[in-house]
């Protein structure tokens, strides 16, 4: 306040202007709020005091962004300054322009900091542990669909396509050259495919499969099952164009094909149930839901700082000790179960689900609400009164965990735990995970250069201290691999200390580790939700053995046609198979043949097969083999 006489700045209880003497004036809502006691306010809580910090940072970065962008071209801000009466000192300018591009680029780093000092330790520490979950529900929502959904959908609307190869490289052929000085002859053997596809919709199940060798098409082979008929119809397009029918109650047997038969009633249920189920992101949306309402239970939190050190990439963390003890734990317990009670779009799911299955969704519903009641009512005898979890979770600047260690004690009251650790200072990242349960430890730890998403690094797997394998990632995506999608490349090698874990030496088989120890695995795969292809180069003591390739991929169901009457031979009997068998040139797959570089010997052996199989001579056949 400020005297209206004479300007002198005026302290908040003063009745008279002390340089002038002019009475002050108080202004009438002060009065009110004098006579309330409280300024006339509620004492705001912490968690209106976030909400009102957060959003003026969310406001003053979007004024900011707003300024930045009308910064240049026609009619912009600083053109209108510069053509103005009213002139702005240029180091004026470029101190404003510097405080928005600093307030833009660390809006993260300011949202944390605003809950971290206004915040209580426990709502702070919901704060980060939300930020943290996102990656847990988008997780959830994935394994949801590929393990429930998409399993549905393999039983009436899905395709699934693979493919597989085995390619020797050189050093691998010179390997196979060496097996002729045992008599048997492999030098032929360059290369090995396979590969399938899968289909069913509309009760057509439709399979192929092909191989090849050196690249070489050999054979190939085509299934078709209508499920409503019952018939099943098989083709190899090498040998004949014609297929050969059977009826699935022949080749199965009676009770089998019964069996089967109900397989056509669960491709209407999964039909049904997926419509009945939630979809992923409603499934997201409820673990979501639970999750925040079990962390509103947290109540036992305590703040400091932790400096985390892995092969030797340190940086210092606030550390969120966590302390979880029985009645954390039923109160969490109380919480989610009261809220499934009242859940209406839970009760949705569970009576839609049960008259899929032909029954009272309303009595199954419930019985659902009986079995929350019996739990609530008996939280006491759930878990016992020494339970207690402390975790610990470090979090950096930005609102991001960097590690996490759970610790509990079992039934014996021994010491277990749980730890995750992920410093980071600049681009180089450190990481650990280790189990210790029952005087046993498991760690997986090493350290790298991150860059983005991407890591690059050298890392060791072992068992209570000795190192087992030795893996190296190249440009690995840890944000795919969190959604359990591999992206980049891995390289593993036994590692050369196992031999003192398997105490191998003292057995005498010493000399043999470098048979296991000289072996690595290089995989790239590249990969999403639908798709996956990998490689994988073995190599041997440096030398280049051979690469395994395959990849996957899956999608809608495709419907097959039915093959027409005249293109099938139904077999029923011997003869059926006869009448089939004449169909076939054997000559399109013996010139096949001919073009790899099979010995002489196994081509020999295959063509008097083929003649047997020709001329009927079934006794022939028999005494080849």
């Amino acid at each position: 306040m400020f005297c209206e006489k004479c300007g002198n700045p005026l302290k908040e209880n003063e009745k008279f202007c002390p340089k002038c003497g002019t009475p002050v004036k108080v202004p009438e809502n002060m009065v009110k709020n004098e006579i309330s006691g409280n300024n006339g306010q509620t004492k705001p809580e912490a968690g209106n005091a976030v909400e009102a910090a957060q959003k003026t940072v969310s406001e003053a970065a979007a004024t900011a962004k707003n300024v930045l962008a009308n910064l240049g071209g026609e009619g912009s801000l600083l053109k209108k300054f510069a053509g103005s009466k009213y002139k702005i000192p240029a180091i004026i300018g470029g101190a404003v322009l510097l405080l928005l591009i600093v307030l833009i680029a660390n809006g993260a780093r300011i949202n944390n900091l605003v809950h971290k000092a206004f915040s209580s330790p426990e709502s702070y520490y919901q704060f980060v542990e939300k930020k943290a979950m996102e990656d847990v529900y988008d997780l959830g929502g994935d394994l949801y669909d590929s393990i429930i959904l998409q399993s549905l959908q393999l039983t009436y609307d899905k395709s699934v396509s693979a493919d597989m190869s085995v390619e020797l490289g050189k050093d691998g052929e010179e390997l196979l050259d060496l097996a002729g000085l045992a008599g048997v002859d492999l030098s032929w053997l360059k290369s090995v495919q396979g590969e399938m596809e899968f289909s069913i919709k509309d009760s057509i199940l439709s399979m192929a499969a092909g191989t090849s060798l050196n690249k070489d098409d050999i054979v190939s082979g085509n299934m078709i099952i209508d499920i409503d008929s019952g018939e099943m119809y098989l083709q190899i397009p090498e040998l004949t164009k014609t297929y050969m029918g059977m009826y699935l109650e022949d080749v199965m047997g009676s009770y089998d094909y019964r069996q089967f038969q109900e397989f056509q009633e669960q491709q209407e249920i999964s039909k049904d149930l997926v419509k009945a189920l939630p979809s992923q992101s409603q499934v997201e949306k409820l673990l979501k839901k639970y999750t925040t309402i079990a962390l509103k239970c947290v109540d036992d939190v305590s703040t400091g700082s932790k400096t985390l050190k892995v092969d030797g990439i340190q940086q210092k963390y606030t550390e969120l000790k966590v302390t979880l003890d029985a009645e954390t734990m039923e109160n969490m317990m109380e919480a989610v179960l009261e809220e499934m009670a009242e859940d209406r779009d839970l009760e949705k799911y569970i009576v839609n689900v049960a008259e899929v299955y032909g029954e009272d969704g309303d009595d199954i519903y419930e019985n659902f609400q009986e079995s929350i009641d019996f739990a609530l009512d008996n939280l006491d005898y759930q878990i016992s009164d020494d339970t207690k979890i402390v975790m610990k979770v470090y979090v950096d600047g930005k609102g991001e965990i960097k590690g996490r260690i759970i610790e509990w004690n079992d039934y014996r009251g021994k010491k277990q735990s749980i730890s995750i650790l992920m410093p980071q200072k600049g681009n180089k990242a450190g990481f650990e995970f280790s189990i210790n349960a029952d005087d046993e430890k498991v760690e997986l730890s090493g350290s790298g250069k991150k860059s983005g998403n991407k890591v690059t690094g050298e890392y060791e797997l072992k068992y209570n201290g000795t190192a087992i394998l030795d893996i190296t990632a190249k440009k690995l995506n840890t944000a795919d691999l969190k959604k359990g999608q591999l992206n980049g490349e891995i390289g593993i090698k036994v590692s050369s200390k196992i031999g003192s874990l398997l105490n191998l030496g003292y057995y005498g088989y010493g000399n043999y580790m470098s048979m296991i120890t000289d072996l690595e695995f290089i995989i790239n795969a590249s990969s999403s939700k639908d798709s996956a292809k990998c490689k994988i180069k073995i190599i041997y003591d440096d030398q280049d053995i051979a690469t395994i390739s395959a990849s996957v991929k899956t999608g809608k169901g495709s419907k097959e046609s039915i093959p027409s009457s005249k293109n099938v031979v139904m077999v029923e009997d011997s003869d059926d198979a006869l009448e089939w068998l004449e169909e076939i040139d054997w000559g399109k797959v013996l010139s096949r043949l001919d073009k790899t570089d099979l010995p002489t010997e196994v081509l020999d052996m295959i063509e008097d097969i083929a003649d047997a199989l020709e001329d009927g001579d079934y006794i022939q056949l028999y005494r080849m083999f």
